[in-house]
């Protein structure tokens, strides 16, 4: 699900934020590995918008590592929060996720204009926002629904060009649950 987010500033005014869900990316061998963008500053539109967030290698490798060890701590947590079935679930999107790390090439990106220069907030203790400034504290609020938005993306978060059929073929993907 994706996220509902605070800016806080110091003199007491907020903004929500909100993730979206329904982006995807669609690798080589057409594989679907959904995401969910985040809230950032996106330099190139001056603005709070939804961007890819990704996660480096060695964290996506640490985290295997511990899902293989059934007495790390986010095993036990997988064991007594889910059922065995979506561990393993878990872990197969983690591999794929990997897998797009080693052949993405580029930064992430802002969904909405495709520039790569973007900037996180620093989540849950005050700093300088990044395009003011200004100090602000940024926080995951709760979780959020929305429509889903249904974009594919190559592995560099770059739109593909694709034809209704396609675009409805890789949606039914989604759809019977073979994305990850």
């Amino acid at each position: 699900m994706p996220g509902a987010f605070t800016l806080e500033w110091r003199d007491g005014r907020t903004e929500h934020l909100f993730g979206h869900r329904g982006y995807y990316y669609v690798l080589p061998d057409r594989t679907i590995l959904s995401f969910l963008p985040d809230p950032a500053w996106c330099r190139h539109c001056k603005k709070i918008r939804l961007c890819e967030h990704l996660r480096g290698q060695e964290s996506l490798q640490q985290e295997l590592r511990d899902l293989a060890d059934p007495n790390s701590k986010r095993s036990l947590e997988l064991a007594i929060g889910s059922t065995p079935e979506f561990a393993e679930t878990w872990k197969r999107k983690l591999e794929v996720e990997l897998r797009l790390s080693t052949l993405r090439q580029m930064p992430p990106s802002c969904i909405y204009c495709g520039h790569r220069d973007v900037a996180y907030f620093i989540e849950g203790r005050w700093a300088p926002h990044p395009g003011t400034g200004e100090e602000v504290r940024f926080y995951g609020s709760g979780m959020c629904s929305t429509n889903f938005a249904v974009r594919f993306y190559d592995v560099d978060c770059n739109p593909l060009t694709i034809t209704d059929e396609e675009k409805a073929e890789l949606w039914e993907h989604v759809r019977q649950n073979r994305a990850y």
